[in-house]
């Protein structure tokens, strides 16, 4: 099953969009997502010396709700409603 979720790549977030993306709740919800991988041996997405990989920031994004997806690549538009990291490409 295939799902589109509207959103920011990880590597996107950076300044003023970094510091309103990575609540404690979100980075918490991160965590899960990495402590899963390791779990499951994913090396894709995170880089961590126990898999050798660069890993894949695009397999990482955070959904954005109530946002036209053309303001999304403006970065410096900041007036964005996110919702939470989804793991993509698994």
């Amino acid at each position: 099953m295939i799902e589109y979720v509207p959103g920011i790549h990880l590597y996107l977030l950076t300044g003023e969009r970094a510091r309103l993306a990575f609540t404690e709740e979100r980075l918490l919800s991160l965590g899960k997502i990495l402590a899963f991988d390791i779990f499951i041996n994913n090396g894709d997405r995170f880089p961590l010396p126990v898999w050798r990989s660069v890993g894949n920031a695009y397999n990482v994004i955070l959904k954005v709700t109530d946002t036209p997806a053309q303001e999304l690549f403006n970065i410096k538009n900041t007036d964005i409603v996110f919702d939470e990291f989804y793991a993509i490409d698994p």
